[in-house]
């Protein structure tokens, strides 16, 4: 509910506050009095874009500040990102600098126009001359049948469906796709992994090619050279082993004389010892190797089709091909699982299918069921508002797909007279008759509404006299559930307040200024006697002003 109001700097709104209460609230004042200034004071608190032509002094801020009582108001939509104090208030301020500058705060926390929508849009409804437009859009019409048949709740659970439908659909789509682009691929990538598999490559391979590869190309010199240190060290007569050996024996008749002997007949020993190692060694390498041009050109092609490779795929050695192998297996396998995902999508799909028709049909059910009493309160609604041959008409078709809401398209139709044609309401209702539809179907969802506030300008346009008093009276029936506010200029709706307030302009030596006031029950009496008359009423008007604020009574 919509507590108070205050107004600075805006329009011809100087500085104003006002309190609001429970029930119907009705504002009148003559015309350009600044009935539409406050619905835009409204408007930015709803999160409408500024505009600094609204600065009533162009050096100085604009504040539009509203308090709502959120006791009774379910913000979980919201409710991560808005903080309801302890007491249950919300505090809603819009501020506008003189450069332009707008900022927006929720119980004194800076947040976004879109948040702020989020946020007012469920505490208030705000109808204005023109938004019967709204009426036309079968988004509208759907969850008007919707709020009557109860089914908000399954169609929000439809809802949560149809999005995973449809981001599963997208995966599947993407999925095949990509499927159909591997297949594609898997021919070149198959043959280029066969061709490295077959290579048997080995980490390590090339080092040990290469230097194979200097043996086999110098095994001549090499063979030559290990004869000759097998043969110098000791093979030969007087090899170097030999007169080490001799050395030893002279020098071992000195070893006991002190350690220092001892030591050193100690190192030639391990040096001979250390010689016939390298002398054996050099006479295997010598046996070992031989001049074998086969086994040289089967190394020099083995190290060819190596570097083939690595030139090919553009690394540079042996373990970026190994790499580059397990890659392309890798990506072979996640082909083959790109299948296996596709039918598991195909399987999910259909059973999200399945279940998404049964919540369909269950909600077509319960609007099926709920459309002759949902026209028949409608129709009599506008029987009751002088339009006993005007007609109202749900048309339901099933959809041969999804939608959001279901598989059903809904369409109001309308005729407004005998024997006319049903058709769509943008096609055939007038701007009195719309006005009218429009409060007989808030009025029928209303009791399914959440919104506290309601508020309407000048919904009794084109309607006066026993119309116009019928229009209060559903309005008053509606105040009963709901916190209303109605900007009015019949003096039938101003005589079922429960409060009202009066819009009136003042003017001083250098402008004109708006304000607004809670009506006393004498200066209300005035009022309606005014609208019912003119600016001095009669005893008569006065009379007659009486009568209608006792008839609601």
């Amino acid at each position: 509910m919509l507590k108070s109001l205050e107004i600075k700097n805006y329009a011809l709104i100087k500085d104003l506050s006002i309190d609001l209460h429970k029930g119907l609230n009705i504002i009148t004042g003559e015309t350009g009095a600044g009935k539409s200034i406050l619905l835009g004071a409204l408007g930015l608190i709803m999160g409408k874009r500024a505009d600094l032509k609204v600065l009533f002094d162009p050096n100085t801020k604009c504040v539009v500040e509203a308090r709502f009582d959120v006791s009774d108001v379910n913000l979980s939509d919201t409710a991560d990102d808005v903080d309801v104090s302890d007491d249950d208030e919300l505090i809603v301020r819009r501020e506008i600098a003189p450069n332009g500058k707008s900022r927006a705060f929720v119980n004194d926390t800076p947040v976004t126009l879109d948040l702020l929508q989020d946020v007012t849009d469920q505490l208030i409804d705000l109808h204005q001359q023109f938004d019967t437009l709204a009426l036309h859009k079968q988004a509208f019409q759907q969850q008007a049948l919707d709020a009557l048949a109860d089914t908000q709740s399954k169609v929000a659970e439809f809802t949560t469906l149809y999005k995973r439908f449809l981001s599963l659909e997208k995966s599947l789509h993407e999925e095949i796709n990509s499927a159909k682009q591997a297949r594609q691929e898997a021919d070149f990538i198959s043959f280029q992994l066969k061709e490295l598999t077959e290579a048997r490559l080995q980490a390590t391979e090339q080092e040990d090619l290469e230097s194979n590869l200097e043996v086999l190309r110098n095994a001549e010199g090499i063979k030559a050279i290990m004869s000759k240190i097998s043969r110098t060290l000791d093979e030969e007569d007087n090899s170097i082993s030999d007169r080490v050996t001799g050395l030893m024996r002279e020098l071992h008749a000195f070893t006991g004389i002190n350690e220092g002997f001892q030591n050193l007949y100690n190192r030639l020993n391990s040096t001979i010892e250390e010689m016939r190692d390298i002398a054996a060694e050099a006479s295997d390498i010598a046996e070992n190797t031989e001049a074998d041009d086969d086994q040289l050109n089967a190394t020099q092609e083995r190290l060819n089709l190596l570097y083939r490779l690595q030139k090919k795929h553009g690394v540079e050695n042996n373990t970026e091909l190994i790499s580059l192998r397990d890659g392309f297996k890798a990506k072979l396998q996640q082909f083959e699982k790109s299948d296996e995902t596709i039918v598991a999508l195909e399987k999910e799909i259909d059973a999200l299918q399945k279940d998404m028709v049964a919540k369909a049909t269950e909600i077509r059910e319960a609007r099926k069921k709920a459309i002759p009493g949902f026209e028949k309160k409608i129709n009599d609604l506008l029987v009751l508002l002088a339009m006993p041959n005007a007609r109202l008409k749900v048309q339901m078709k099933e959809l041969p797909g999804f939608v959001a809401t279901g598989k059903d398209e809904i369409q109001f139709l309308f005729a407004t007279n005998k024997g006319s044609d049903y058709l769509p309401l943008k096609d055939v209702a007038s701007g009195g008759e719309m006005a009218r539809l429009t409060l007989c179907l808030k009025s029928v969802i209303a009791a399914k509404m959440e919104l506290p506030t309601m508020i309407f300008d000048e919904i009794d346009t084109g309607v006066s006299g026993e119309v116009a008093s019928r229009m209060g009276q559903i309005m008053s029936v509606m105040a009963q559930s709901h916190q209303l506010i109605s900007i009015t200029h019949s003096p039938q709706i101003a005589a079922k307040a429960q409060h009202h307030y009066y819009v009136y302009k003042s003017d001083a030596a250098d402008r004109t200024t708006s304000s607004m006031k809670l009506l006393s029950d004498e200066d209300r009496l005035m009022e309606i006697a005014k609208m019912l008359s003119g600016e001095k009423p009669g005893k008569a008007a006065i009379e007659n002003a009486k009568e209608l604020i006792t008839a609601q009574l």
